[in-house]
């Protein structure tokens, strides 16, 4: 335990009991803080963060017991170990202490040694319960992530690897006729490609979850990374009759992970196709400013309703929707896009109405030549 990370707050009406475990405490360099009434002690918690509390009990107005009884009822204070400290003997007193929601208590006068243990015992608890809940968050989040694999597994996978099968089988038909064997064999390319798509989004995510994965920050031209990573999509906009254009007049360089912001701006361009009609309009926007640097990808598609904007913007939901051919999207796609922005420091915003059309928004926090040096070292 770090003990210089622990902050004490010591509430007592007695500016000599407060000198007097202030000196003691400041041995073990904790940070202190100090309250002179019940009332300033509650402030000071509503304000700032506090790992303990030495309380004394004997305060004029509101005493130790009352304090304590009101940060139990508060939600962002309940958790914070009270100590009290106590002239008191009486078991009916102590008792009461613990009734209220103390942890443990102090006699007056104490020793130097007795005040140290039972407050790093405290501290040392407070600490563990803390790291329990972070384990249980992570273990929470890792157990959503198995889940969410699970599902895509079992529907988005198997589903198109059926089609696949389906389709192969029907070819094997000495009978099939020339339109059909054509028909079967754009089926099966589609199938194919959405199947791989799907993959290497599922890849990507899986390592993401495994490996924490950490964007690798260089000097990057906008305008060549988006260009790059449109012209490979053009071929499927084309085949639905979807003009897909761009608008980087403004785009410059901007610090980033290219392999992530690429990887970013295909699946928000390839969700826009799946989700734009036969002639329909998608164009893809870029600026960057000296603060940072915006990508944009405006579709006049079908439009999404805020319940599923609230799910895109859910690392932990999962669901899976059809495009305007019957495309098939798992919504994994969003979440590498949230996920590798957010790595970024950045943020993604979504506008949209069903039947007008969609924004997604990613604004990516500029790094200046000398802060990326300092990650490079």
């Amino acid at each position: 335990m770090d003990e210089q990370l622990n902050s004490i707050l010591i509430v007592d009406d007695n500016k000599e009991n407060i000198k007097v475990l202030g000196l003691a405490l400041k041995e073990k360099e904790y940070n202190l803080t100090v309250a002179f009434s019940g009332p300033d002690a509650l402030e000071i918690l509503d304000a700032t963060n506090i790992d303990l509390v030495l309380l004394d009990v004997m305060m004029p107005g509101m005493d130790g017991f009352e304090v304590c009884r009101r940060m139990k009822e508060n939600e962002n204070t309940r958790e914070i170990p009270v100590i009290f400290i106590t002239a008191l003997t009486e078991t009916n007193s102590i008792v009461k202490g613990f009734e209220v929601g103390g942890v443990d208590y102090l006699t007056k006068p104490f020793k130097k040694r007795e005040l140290f243990a039972r407050v790093d015992t405290q501290l040392k608890i407070k600490n563990q319960k803390l790291k329990l809940e972070e384990q249980k968050q992570e273990l929470e989040s890792t157990i959503k992530s198995r889940d969410t694999l699970y599902s895509i597994i079992a529907h988005d996978i198997r589903s198109p690897l059926a089609n696949i099968k389906s389709v192969l089988s029907a070819l094997h038909n000495d009978m099939i006729d020339q339109d059909s064997f054509q028909q079967l064999v754009a089926m099966l390319q589609i199938t194919t490609s959405e199947t791989y798509d799907l993959l290497e989004n599922l890849l990507l995510w899986t390592k993401s979850k495994i490996t924490a994965l950490k964007p690798s920050i260089k000097m990057v031209e906008a305008k060549e990374l988006i260009e790059k990573t449109v012209m490979v999509l053009q071929p499927s906009a084309e085949k639905k009759g979807i003009s897909l254009t761009t608008e980087l007049s403004k785009a410059g360089s901007i610090t980033a992970d290219s392999n992530m912001i690429s990887t970013a701006v295909r699946n928000l361009v390839s969700n826009a196709i799946k989700f734009t009609q036969a002639g329909g309009e998608i164009k893809v926007i870029c600026s960057t400013s000296s603060e940072e640097t915006v990508i944009e990808v405006h579709d006049n598609g079908v439009g999404i309703s805020e319940e599923n904007i609230r799910k895109l913007l859910d690392a932990e939901e999962h669901f899976t929707t059809y495009g305007t051919d019957h495309e098939k999207g798992s919504g994994l796609g969003s979440k590498l896009v949230l996920g590798f922005i957010r790595s970024h420091g950045g943020q993604l915003s979504i506008e949209s109405k069903p039947g007008k059309g969609s924004v997604f928004r990613i604004s990516i926090p500029f790094i200046t030549i000398e802060e990326l040096v300092e990650i490079e070292e």
